[in-house]
């Protein structure tokens, strides 16, 4: 019983490392993006490339419903469905539609941010992470 718990611990620090990197990913992909629309270079491939990420990493995100459902995270599995069902529909119904506007790259920005410093603290547990969140 105990092995079961370590493994699935295990598991889920590595899915919170991994959303942690590609949330990273995102807002660097961002930052260019911004840097790009600055100096005027072309921007769609790196539109397109954001989108792509935003979507497998909020897709991604559901596993999180599966640790509630059996206890290996904190929350309610309701909550926490009805957050990243809400999350998935912005993701794929909203954002696409108006990637052409500056105020998304500011969305997407503090967007990855939080999810960074939301994963950084499920790892560490840290007060800085804990309030940044």
């Amino acid at each position: 019983m105990e092995e079961n718990k370590v493994k699935s611990n295990i598991f889920v620090k590595f899915s919170t490392i991994f959303q942690a990197i590609g949330w990273s990913l995102i807002f660097f992909l961002t930052l260019m993006l911004i840097y790009y629309e600055i100096i005027e270079k072309d921007t769609e491939s790196l539109k397109v490339c954001i989108i792509q990420n935003l979507k497998i990493f909020q897709t991604l995100q559901s596993i999180e419903i599966f640790f509630a459902f059996l206890k290996l995270a904190g929350g309610s599995p309701i909550f926490t469905t009805l957050q990243i069902l809400g999350r998935i529909i912005v993701t794929y119904c909203f954002i696409e539609l108006e990637m052409n506007s500056s105020i998304i790259c500011n969305v997407i920005t503090c967007w990855s941010l939080a999810e960074i410093f939301r994963n950084m603290y499920y790892l560490t547990k840290n007060n800085f992470f804990g309030f940044l969140r």
